[in-house]
């Protein structure tokens, strides 16, 4: 069959998974018959195993997993929640740019504490989720001493060549911003809008890479209940400040909806305008999900976490 049709259906299970019986599943995959068959048949049928076997391996379903491996999962779940909410929470940002202009002093009260909550809840996050590696570090170094390095070098370096050129254009496109007005930043000028679309995209890989990374490394890093313990707290912190932020956004939207609803349609003063725009409505769906999935992670990191047989 077409090895892209055939690609694309086993990257619908995780990588470890692919690697042990990846070629198994490709022979079996031969054998039911052409492509246009397969792909309107019983493709689907193979996605959702392959999403079945994604959750089993983030400790959401089945029985396969260790009580460690489990809780590790569930902590690891909250960092992938996070990763997708702070997306969110970039477009919000973007989006809400020099909103205080658009509203009159008297009706700022409750979206500038919305706003302000958010915000701080952001910062607490951020600090939460640095926290949350950093205790991890001392077994990170035992891990490597033991020489286990080559088995995440390819995820640390995949990431760190990403960081690099992300950094670069995103210092380069600080510099030419200085040189625009508020208008050409906003869309008048379109290379320094593609330019921008390009340092998003590169922003966001590196994001996902470096979140790869980091549960490649914990993965194959031991934890005692201690740990697991407050890495599962930090955990149910980090899933209440986006929980937070979800409540705020809605509240800050809200309010600027009524007193400015030009400002989120983006027409005239004094005009209206649909206050449901893509940008926002997309970043409020974003943080719910990732609000959802910090829930899920963070109870069944705690879930776990009690069992006898993780060591002490």
């Amino acid at each position: 069959m077409n090895g892209v049709v055939l690609r694309a259906l086993l990257c619908a299970y995780p990588r470890a998974w692919r690697e042990r019986y990846g070629d198994e599943l490709a022979a079996l995959i031969a054998q039911m018959g052409d492509e246009q068959r397969l792909t309107w048949r019983i493709g689907p049928n193979i996605i959702l195993a392959g999403g079945r076997e994604r959750l089993r391996a983030l400790g959401l379903v089945g029985d396969r997993l260790t009580p460690e491996d489990r809780a590790k999962d569930g902590c690891l779940l909250v960092l992938w929640a996070w990763m997708l909410f702070v997306v969110g929470g970039v477009i919000v940002q973007k989006s809400s740019e020099h909103w205080q202009s658009a509203i009159p002093a008297s009706h700022q009260g409750l979206p500038a504490v919305a706003f302000q909550t958010v915000a701080a809840a952001a910062a607490l996050g951020g600090v939460l989720v640095v926290a949350g590696i950093a205790l991890t570090l001392s077994s990170v170094r035992v891990f490597v001493r033991a020489g286990g390095w080559p088995m995440v070098r390819r995820a640390v370096s995949r990431a760190a060549a990403l960081t690099v050129p992300t950094v670069a254009g995103g210092v380069g496109l600080i510099l030419w911003a200085h040189r625009l007005t508020t208008a050409q930043r906003n869309g008048l000028d379109h290379r320094y809008l593609a330019a921008f679309g390009v340092v998003a995209l590169m922003m966001l890989a590196s994001l996902v890479a470096w979140t790869m990374a980091a549960a490649a490394i914990a993965r194959q890093i031991g934890f005692t209940r201690r740990l697991l313990r407050v890495e599962a707290t930090v955990a149910a912190a980090v899933t209440a400040t986006m929980t937070v932020m979800t409540i705020a956004t809605v509240a800050w939207w809200s309010a600027v909806a009524h007193a400015a609803p030009w400002f989120l349609a983006g027409t005239p003063p004094g005009s209206s305008g649909s206050v449901l725009p893509p940008d926002l409505a997309t970043a409020a769906a974003l943080m719910l999900i990732a609000t959802m999935l910090g829930v899920a992670g963070t109870r069944n990191s705690f879930r776990n976490v009690r069992v006898e047989r993780i060591p002490t």
